[in-house]
């Protein structure tokens, strides 16, 4: 009896033992779904020339969990008739559209665009969360964690085409020219949740200011050609100068506004942001740089999950610049972990790369060679296109010319030797007619002709041989179809 009530205890503690070592695999399995690299089964990639430096590269892989559509477009950035920059809200930088439509309100020769940097705010109002750098211009300041930590990278694009991506932080001052005060400015060109810290608006955000509300009561500094134009009080918005800027404020920094700036004063604005700003043609804030030195890095922001990804990149001599799509969220593509985009990055030759906004605002739009509209390149997992603040654009210099070159595509690439497309027969040319020499023999049977009879059973005859001819080419296509699919 006792050995049968430990062979049962023992069966227990074995059962026990083996569902907690279950239990525990299928713990570390979940915990570790993002650990694992996804396994490509099969891959096939097609390559469409966009412009004479720009090439759009569409991959259709299947991996041992699922699909997925990715997008590269590669930009020669030595091509002379090639650059890149940047595209905004037509309304102003606190408003956002969808990339197609900035593309048609910039009225720029634009090839391609995605989407950009994250945002705060909802899809028809807000603002850029990163830095935004566009011909010397700074339009929106660095992200303020940055000042703390590394957060968010940037890129930037000088006048020579060098490529840097890093993580920035900025130092704005404002200072009275004639008394020497100075202030310090938070942010350029966006929302803040505490004016205790001064914003800069320029007229890029849009025609007007802030101005006070029952809820906000502010003072604002209106600076125009360097000088101070007003100082006004818990007022309503105000025009802000094409060649000037208002400074918002309340508490503190208000009261040194009002104290230390007076109308008349000359002031100087100072950006430092350990760059040479007035050589940046384009700088865009992203998240997380997703590969340095052709390797994976850790990542400073995650957006956790496999999602539709967007990312931009540069290959190691600097010479080739990359804007990339996956698409998510679909049975036909199931996106991206950030480790995994990253993996690709590498596997494609990618040697720096940052991530940008993804999920429903991944977004690619192309005007393929030839065409006059533009078209959605990737597959929105919203279904359509979301609001978004910003973009990068592909700009084609090029002149109306000469013909260049001439790209024929179609939709069946398999074709056999004598047969034309869609499986028919090739008409064999005719041999050229030659007129018959008077008097010879050959004058003579073309006199005579040919009876009636005889030409119907050469058409009969002719007609039976071509559709013959006709079902071997169809026979021989579907054969290489079926056999390849």
């Amino acid at each position: 009896m006792s050995n049968h009530i430990d062979g049962e205890k023992r069966g227990a503690d074995f059962l026990k033992k083996r569902i907690c070592f279950l239990i525990t695999l299928m713990i570390c399995m979940i915990a570790c779904t993002n650990c694992f690299a996804l396994t490509k089964l099969h891959e096939t990639v097609n390559t469409k020339v966009i412009n004479s430096g720009t090439n759009l590269k569409t991959y259709t892989r299947l991996t041992d969990k699922g699909w997925l559509s990715i997008n590269i477009i590669e930009v020669d950035l030595n091509d002379k008739n090639t650059s890149l920059g940047l595209l905004t809200s037509s309304n102003g930088l606190q408003t956002f559209q969808n990339v197609k439509t900035m593309i048609t309100n910039s009225n720029k020769n634009v090839v391609a665009a995605i989407n950009a940097d994250f945002f705060n705010g909802k899809t028809q109002k807000g603002n850029i969360i990163g830095m935004t750098i566009e011909d010397g211009e700074v339009l929106t300041s660095t992200y303020y964690e940055n000042e703390v930590k590394d957060v968010l990278a940037s890129f930037t694009i000088d006048e020579d085409n060098n490529v840097l991506f890093d993580y920035f932080t900025n130092k704005i001052t404002l200072t009275n020219n004639n008394n020497d005060e100075a202030i310090a400015i938070s942010e350029i060109n966006k929302w803040s949740s505490n004016y205790e810290y001064p914003v800069l608006y320029t007229s890029k955000w849009g025609e007007k200011s802030l101005g006070s509300t029952n809820d906000l009561v502010l003072t604002e500094l209106v600076v125009e050609k360097g000088k101070v134009k007003e100082v006004r009080y818990n007022e309503e918005p105000v025009t802000i100068p094409e060649d000037g800027y208002v400074i918002s404020a309340l508490g503190n920094a208000a009261d040194a506004m009002s104290k230390y700036f007076k109308v008349g004063n000359k002031v100087s604005l100072d950006i430092d942001m350990k760059l040479d700003i007035d050589k940046i043609k384009l700088a865009v804030s992203g998240g997380t740089l997703l590969v340095k030195d052709g390797v994976a890095t850790n990542f400073t922001h995650i957006i956790y999950g496999s999602n539709p990804r967007t990312a931009v990149g540069v290959s190691k001599d600097g010479e080739t610049f990359y804007l990339i799509t996956v698409d998510g969220r679909q049975a036909k593509s199931i996106g991206l972990t950030q480790t995994e985009l990253a993996e690709l990055l590498v596997a494609k030759g990618i040697y720096t790369a940052m991530n940008l906004d993804g999920g429903g605002s991944t977004t690619m739009v192309v005007r393929q060679l030839g065409d006059e509209s533009y078209t959605i390149q990737n597959s929105p997992s919203d279904k359509t296109l979301r609001n978004v603040p910003n973009a990068i654009a592909v700009f084609n210099n090029e002149k109306t010319g000469s013909l260049d070159k001439l790209v024929i595509e179609v939709n069946d690439v398999n074709v056999f030797v004598g047969c034309k497309k869609g499986g028919g027969n090739v008409e064999p040319k005719p041999e050229e007619e030659t007129q018959p020499e008077e008097g010879t023999e050959q004058e003579v049977q073309s006199e005579n002709g040919t009876s009636p009879e005889v030409k119907k059973k050469q058409g009969e005859r002719l007609k039976s041989i071509k559709k013959i001819d006709n079902m071997l080419c169809q026979l021989k296509r579907d054969h290489f179809v079926s056999y390849w699919n």
